[in-house]
């Protein structure tokens, strides 16, 4: 069931949603919504579930929420999950090591695409520190086969379609900040 773009008539799908094969308890039989959008649309479908006696769903998003403005809407998405490469808050030693340096140095909190730098530049220096002096194509081909390098967990391996492999984290809202779901 899909809502319309803006998310602001949403009740109709949600009434939609209270129709989908009731369980045993008359409570439909959904473990999970889907809601592909940004925080303020997100919460407002996520209201819209509540109101409707849906509590038990589980509700998903993507890694658009994961921004400071998401945590206006903390209320409404209290315990949903959504998969990112990083989360500051990781318990990861790498993860703090990486974030305490990056505040020293730029005196704010690294997001993901401070991490995602990091990683690539990380990367591209074990590579080069191992094979000095490579040309290009033999410097894309050694690359291809570098694993994770040490001390940061975000980077895992290229795969056969020379395609990056990161590691996922699943994070959830809890107590109006973003948490890594255990």
């Amino acid at each position: 069931v899909s809502y319309p773009a803006g998310g602001r008539d949403v009740a109709g799908v949600v009434q939609t949603l209270t129709q989908i094969s009731p369980g045993p308890d008359g409570v439909p039989a959904l473990d999970a919504v889907f809601i592909p959008d940004e925080a303020a649309v997100a919460a407002s479908v996520a209201q819209a579930i509540a109101s409707a006696g849906l509590n038990r769903v589980r509700l998903l998003g993507t890694n658009i929420l994961h921004f400071p403005e998401t945590l206006l809407y903390a209320d409404s998405l209290e315990g949903i999950l959504f998969s990112d490469g990083f989360l500051a808050t990781d318990p990861d030693p790498s993860v703090i090591a990486f974030v305490a340096d990056f505040r020293h140095r730029f005196q704010q909190t690294p997001g993901y695409l401070a991490a995602q730098g990091y990683s690539s530049m990380r990367l591209l220096a074990e590579t080069l520190k191992d094979f000095p002096g490579l040309g290009r194509t033999e410097f894309a081909q050694k690359l291809r086969h570098q694993t994770q390098p040490p001390g940061f967990s975000l980077f895992k391996v290229f795969n056969a379609d020379r395609e990056a492999e990161l590691a996922i984290k699943i994070v959830t809202i809890k107590g109006k900040a973003f948490h890594l779901e255990r």
